[in-house]
């Protein structure tokens, strides 16, 4: 995973979460939400991109991703509904009387955090050309020194399967909330460099 993916899928995750919020600003505002009675409906990753390639020209320009990475940028609006959001509706008569973001209750079967962090360090040091044991990978994940290295590394790991359209459960919400506080408020391709370099280091 090169930094460029990286700070790619940083950026677009930043965007897809940004319209998520402009749009529950919105269904706070207007009386009839369509856009959010039409984004309730939605089932599946390919109807939410046809949602995006529709709806996306009314929204402020900082939401819209370049062309060339509307995929990724598609998948990472679609996993918030599998990870942290759903939205709420109550219809009457076939009328939308309400319609409101509501945080948690993502569909995702949920992957454990610390099998997806043991994955992870184990891909991120094939990489680096070692052949850890199991064993190996274990004491990495569990060590307390790294362990806020491991959170990052896993998280941009997690992102980027993510923007690739690999769904893993519900563990990116809890890998976000297991990063230090000060990481979370600035967290770049940098950090995730220094990361991975910091748990390759551990295992020479």
């Amino acid at each position: 995973m090169d930094q460029p993916d990286v700070a790619t899928a940083l950026r677009l995750h930043s965007q897809a979460y940004g319209l998520l919020m402009h749009l529950a600003d919105e269904g706070k505002r207007l009386p009839d939400r369509v856009q959010l009675r039409s984004l309730a409906a939605i089932t599946s990753k390919h109807e939410c991109a046809l949602w995006l390639q529709t709806n996306l020209s009314t929204v402020p320009l900082a939401f819209r991703p370049p062309h060339d990475e509307f995929e990724w940028f598609a998948n990472l609006f679609w996993s918030f509904f599998q990870v942290s959001f759903r939205i709420d509706t109550f219809e009457w008569d076939g009328e939308l009387l309400d319609a409101n973001f509501v945080v948690g209750g993502g569909r995702g079967s949920g992957q454990g955090t610390r099998q997806t962090k043991q994955a992870a360090v184990r891909r991120l040091l094939r990489d680096r050309g070692h052949n850890p044991s199991n064993d190996a990978v274990r004491r990495l994940v569990k060590s307390k020194r790294l362990e806020p290295a491991v959170s990052i590394w896993t998280y941009a790991w997690q992102l980027r399967q993510r923007a690739r359209g690999k769904n893993k459960g519900r563990s990116l919400r809890r890998l976000w909330r297991s990063i230090p506080f000060e990481a979370r408020t600035s967290l770049t391709a940098d950090a995730v460099d220094a990361a991975a370099d910091a748990i390759a280091a551990a295992i020479g």
